[in-house]
């Protein structure tokens, strides 16, 4: 078995691959909302700033681990879930993809299976300890980040798929004399998906006698997207200055449509880049398999001599940055 602790090539070549790996998590997970942005930098806007003060509240006092399971592994879990809990973060992307499971035992199943991942590969297959603990990080570290935020992504595209007939719904029942809180617990048995999730939450918190604006912050928190906290925006100005709410829901109806063009637009227009990317990133796997079968000793070399694993590194770093440059260059914030 190769010794890599006393190897500082080989302790490079492995920054080399978990280092761009970490940076392109970032690169995706660590970019601001246009909400955020709206809501955190009004320009001499006092209502914006009013509801913005008590969104903060609202984000600062939503414990999401009251919304999740127990751990299913006892005493273990629940130590591990209350420290890994005390930065909500992760615990909040858990809830946003609709997965309702507990974030102590996510990290034990995919910690778990890193050990067995590498022990196996190692053990029994005599590949590279290196490229294998490398390996590992990706299929139970990266893999698992990117998948949760496929997830969110999906949900959130579903809501915004049903958000203006949502909308719409509570306009004709205000039109028609319902109060504005009927009005909107109507939207948790007329949808279903995200949509009647979200607003059944919201129901179930006004029914134990929340406050509306309390409920529908508190429901931000677990749907962070632009329009939705517009939504709320628009009805937690109107209750404390006024005015025709069925107009103001009407046109915020409208504008989201017209966002939802855009978007389709924008996606047709990069469709070219990001097929461009998805073939690129899967091209040197489908050579290695094709090796593979054609010559598998020629391509083992690669797991098993240390200088294939440094070629590996290098090659799994490049791709790595290049497909994850050419995935953020397609995408565009509306």
């Amino acid at each position: 078995m190769l010794d890599f602790v006393s190897d500082p090539l080989i302790l490079a070549v492995f920054a080399m691959v978990a280092l761009p790996l970490l940076a392109v998590a970032q690169f995706f997970g660590g970019e601001k909302q246009l909400s955020d942005r709206l809501l955190k930098k009004p320009e001499k806007k006092s209502d914006v700033e009013r509801v913005t003060a008590q969104n903060e509240r609202f984000d600062a006092r939503v414990d999401v681990r009251k919304e999740l399971p127990r751990s299913r592994f006892g005493k273990v879990g629940d130590n591990l879930d209350f420290w890994i809990s005390r930065n909500q973060s992760f615990s909040q992307k858990i809830l946003q993809s609709g997965i309702k499971q507990n974030v102590a035992d996510v990290v034990l199943i995919c910690s778990l299976g890193f050990l067995l991942f590498v022990f196996f590969t190692v053990g029994s297959l005599g590949f590279s300890l290196i490229m294998m603990i490398a390996a590992g990080i990706f299929l139970f570290g990266a893999a698992p980040y990117f998948y949760l935020h496929r997830l969110i992504q999906k949900r959130q595209k579903q809501f915004l798929a049903d958000f203006p007939d949502a909308i719409d719904l509570v306009v004709r029942g205000i039109r028609s004399g319902l109060p504005v809180t009927e009005a909107i617990e109507n939207i948790s048995s007329e949808f279903t998906g995200p949509m009647g999730e979200t607003f059944g939450s919201i129901q179930a918190k006004v029914a134990i006698g929340q406050a509306l604006d309390d409920a529908l912050w508190a429901t931000s928190v677990f749907m962070p997207i632009p329009e939705f906290r517009f939504f709320i925006i628009a009805l937690s100005i109107q209750q404390e200055t006024g005015g025709n709410l069925g107009e103001i829901l009407s046109k915020l109806s409208s504008m989201i449509r017209k966002r939802q063009q855009l978007r389709l637009k924008i996606k047709a227009m990069s469709s070219e880049a990001r097929a461009s990317a998805m073939i690129i990133g899967s091209l040197p796997f489908v050579m290695m398999g094709i090796l593979y079968v054609v010559n598998s000793e020629y391509i083992m070399t690669l797991f098993t001599d240390p200088r294939g694993t440094i070629l590996l590194g290098v090659g799994a770093s490049m791709l790595t940055i290049g497909v994850g440059l050419m995935v953020k260059l397609s995408k565009f914030e509306i």
